[in-house]
């Protein structure tokens, strides 16, 4: 019981309301007040959650590619879709894996084919050697959860980016997030480019953050 106990706590502080709770009381403990937040894929689900339980406190968000609101059939067919194991490519262990989550991310990929191995290797090392048990343990929260296609509806300002060619969270996802969101949200589409907006596109990304956010905003936050 004890054991389950740990297991089921460790879960909690792995999903994306948790994390959201503690970025806020974060930054009100910095004394920050009223701010805008931008989050890509993950980050875009925290966001979502940041902006929905503290609606006086977030001004404006920014979402970019990230799967919200959908329904478990599509959830299943995005996996059928992908078809690996996905603990296995997005905590990469080998050169391989790392190539195979670059690929999906990104629509101009070609570059792959002149990155060796040993570049891979040191990557994964620097970046996924530590803390890889818990980012395991969110990779599983967010697998084994119920979908949920009925999501609260924001009340800010939202700017939803997407990529034309987004492998990972296709469009359907997007105009989807649009409907739901309404009159309050405004949907852009990028051409030639995949999931990985920020490095794909990342001019015209930073421009449509900053004139939308910026715009008599506040504080601005990156999750």
């Amino acid at each position: 019981m004890a054991t389950a106990e740990r297991h089921a706590g460790n879960l909690y502080i792995r999903t994306e309301v948790f994390q959201a709770k503690c970025l806020v009381e974060g930054l009100k403990r910095l004394g920050v007040g009223r701010f805008s937040v931008y989050g890509i894929s993950y980050g875009g689900i925290v966001a979502y959650h940041m902006a929905e339980m503290n609606p006086l406190e977030i001004d404006k968000v920014v979402i970019v590619s990230s799967a919200i609101g959908y329904t478990e059939e599509q959830k299943e067919r995005q996996l059928t879709r992908i078809g690996r194991r996905i603990s296995g490519f997005l905590v990469p262990e080998s050169p391989q894996d790392l190539r195979f989550l670059v690929s999906l991310s990104m629509y101009r990929n070609d570059f792959l084919k002149w990155v060796p191995d040993f570049f891979f290797r040191q990557f994964i090392n620097a970046m996924y050697k530590t803390h890889r048990k818990e980012r395991l343990e969110m990779i599983e929260h967010l697998l084994t959860k119920d979908a949920d296609p009925n999501v609260p509806i924001l009340t800010q300002e939202t700017l939803i980016i997407w990529g034309d060619q987004d492998k990972v969270f296709p469009l359907e996802f997007a105009h989807q997030l649009h409907r739901h969101l309404g009159s309050k949200s405004k949907l852009v589409i990028l051409k030639n480019t995949g999931h990985a907006v920020n490095m794909e596109s990342p001019c015209e990304l930073n421009i449509l953050i900053k004139t939308f956010v910026f715009r008599h905003s506040y504080h601005m936050l990156e999750v």
